[in-house]
């Protein structure tokens, strides 16, 4: 069984941290198996929560977090049971997280996953479409025409 930890939104949104172990701590200290940005990610604690996965049973424990941990939008006080696909935050304003558990299919050797522990994958690219050009157009179109009147009206 693989778990997979997407940042859904975040410093690190999109990337996907995959885990073999059955017990995972997140937070920023480097003693975290996810460790986070200490720089970027200031709501969450050192060791802010922990997975612990017992089978095909998971669950989601706060650590005495000074900002809490929110499973679905609700703060936990006690350990939660995490069905595949939850969503959980950090804190009310750090970043959300997505988990899974997959079952590994007999892979080649070339596609196994290498002994370590845990892997990152790089976040895929977003794609804004047409809606972020259109807002910067649209803010240099005015910022060029109020230029303009301010000129027009005092420079003249």
């Amino acid at each position: 069984m693989e778990i997979r930890i997407t940042c859904i939104e975040g410093a690190e949104s999109g990337r996907v941290h995959r885990f073999q172990d059955r017990r995972i701590l997140i937070g920023r200290s480097s003693r975290c198996d996810l460790c986070l940005d200490a720089n970027e990610e200031l709501g969450v604690s050192g060791q802010h929560c922990l997975i612990r996965i017992d089978g095909d049973r998971a669950t989601l424990e706060d650590q005495d977090s000074t900002n809490g941990t929110l499973l679905a939008g609700k703060p936990i006080k006690k350990p939660m049971s995490l069905k595949n696909g939850a969503t959980f935050r950090l804190g009310r304003q750090g970043p959300i997280f997505r988990f899974e558990q997959v079952e590994i299919k007999s892979r080649t050797r070339a596609e196994r996953l290498p002994t370590a522990a845990h892997q990152v994958e790089p976040p895929q690219a977003r794609d804004d479409g047409p809606w972020k050009t259109l807002f910067f157009v649209s803010l240099t179109v005015l910022t060029l025409g109020l230029a303009f009147l301010y000129f027009w009206r005092f420079m003249r």
